[in-house]
């Protein structure tokens, strides 16, 4: 499975919901910003970037106007009922959070990740528990980020179940994405994603002797997103739905616990 990332999420249905408008050009779009009021600017060069992924959008007034001026046409083409615009400003919300803990990432390996003084320059206290790296007093000990990283993968399988299970229920199909009316929920996976992306980025920093188990919990958690909008896939042998989720869920659990195993014992 692929690493989608909350961007990419916010792409596709940015990209998707413009089409349900009828595939507007940009200068149209614009020229609708400008009729609103109070007025909106929504350049042509900014709509590019948007819907090309090239920066997430940060003027959340703007992006709120856009997607209605989407949802407006949509529903006046399809003759479906508008959805909130809270639903996208989720998945916006989302791709923000992780490009801020990303920009913060680069800055922690940049300052608080580098090796500790030694000799006759090393403080007291340099060393956290299970030999983590403390080169500044205000920086989590070892237990506080097991927890952490523990936490945000807890949540991350509770929000993808919630999914998974009304997907299955509804049988949207396999490989498809949930149904509109259920953005909210796959917006919640997405945000409790970057959670662990951001706990998984200071714990590989702070702990990095156990950054192969760290990385490979990160590569489940991102195969769990992928694969919770699923329902399964038949198999040939006996007729029966298999389904990569409920593959991937227990790998997750099981390589969670090893994890956490792991931490104890470096104590």
């Amino acid at each position: 499975m692929g690493d989608r990332t909350a961007r990419d999420h916010l792409v596709r249905e940015l990209k998707a919901l413009r089409a349900r408008a009828g595939s507007p050009s940009y200068t149209s779009i614009a020229a609708l910003g400008d009729r609103r009021t109070p007025k909106v600017k929504l350049g042509r060069s900014k709509l590019s970037q948007w819907f090309n992924g090239e920066c997430v959008p940060a003027n959340v007034n703007a992006f709120e106007a856009l997607v209605d001026i989407l949802e407006h046409r949509s529903a006046q083409k399809q003759g479906t009922p508008r959805r909130p615009t809270s639903v996208m400003e989720g998945l916006r919300a989302a791709a923000e959070a992780e490009r801020r803990c990303a920009a913060a990432s680069t800055r922690m390996a940049a300052t608080g990740g580098a090796s500790p003084p030694t000799g006759q320059n090393a403080q007291p206290g340099a060393l956290g528990p299970a030999g983590t790296q403390r080169s500044r007093p205000d920086q989590p000990d070892a237990d506080e980020l097991v927890v952490s990283l523990v936490e945000a993968v807890e949540e991350l399988m509770t929000q993808a179940e919630l999914v998974f299970q009304r997907n299955g229920h509804a049988f949207h199909g396999f490989g498809e994405a949930v149904h509109p009316s259920d953005l909210d929920a796959l917006a919640a996976v997405d945000r409790a994603l970057v959670a662990v992306r951001t706990a998984v980025h200071r714990t590989r920093v702070l702990m990095p002797t156990y950054k192969p188990v760290i990385d490979k919990l990160l590569e489940l958690c991102t195969d769990v997103r992928s694969s919770c909008t699923e329902d399964g896939i038949p198999d040939d042998d006996d007729g029966f739905f298999v389904s990569f989720y409920l593959q991937y869920v227990p790998q997750l659990k099981e390589l969670l616990e090893k994890f956490v195993l792991l931490a104890a014992q470096g104590r």
